[in-house]
């Protein structure tokens, strides 16, 4: 059983990354028509404001959750 929720997880996150967002396609274009360098700049700033915002979100669930 423990291994159907493992390959059923793989599947669903290998779904889940399919559609490409914003930031992206900005990565993609930069990197093609600039360099690998710039396009790397730019991965490296969304992946910061990734991390940032699940920071945030955790951060209010705790509160709403200690608040409920």
């Amino acid at each position: 059983m423990i291994l159907l929720y493992i390959i059923s997880g793989i599947i669903l996150s290998a779904v889940g990354a399919v559609p490409l967002g914003a930031s992206n396609i900005a990565v993609i274009t930069t990197t093609s028509k600039e360099s690998f360098s710039k396009g790397l700049k730019i991965a490296h700033g969304a992946g910061f404001g990734e991390v940032v915002l699940a920071f945030i979100a955790l951060t209010y669930s705790k509160i709403i959750t200690h608040f409920f």
